[in-house]
């Protein structure tokens, strides 16, 4: 999956200091290769808008941990989720 174009955005809430919400949308451009199996087509290339969710806990004053719930809109399959879980760095 390739994000193609994404907006995001961050809430700094001062009661919940250490929490940052946060709601992404993009366009995603996935490409599929399956050669060396049955299935006639081969190559397919899935695109559509997708919706993300996440939360970001401030570990120390610039690393930061997050988690993201991905939810694509695409045609072939209508119950793929994806939930991203990572570290960051802020400058």
């Amino acid at each position: 999956m390739q994000p193609f174009l994404l907006l995001f955005g961050e809430l700094n809430l001062k009661s919940i200091i250490k929490f940052h919400p946060s709601v992404d949308i993009g366009y995603t451009i996935m490409l599929f290769d399956i050669s060396g199996t049955n299935i006639s087509d081969s190559s397919n290339t899935q695109h559509g808008f997708n919706l993300n969710f996440g939360i970001a806990y401030d570990i120390f004053k610039n690393i930061f941990a997050q988690v993201q719930d991905n939810v694509p809109d695409i045609k072939f399959n209508t119950n793929i989720n994806i939930l991203k879980i990572g570290l960051g760095y802020r400058l």
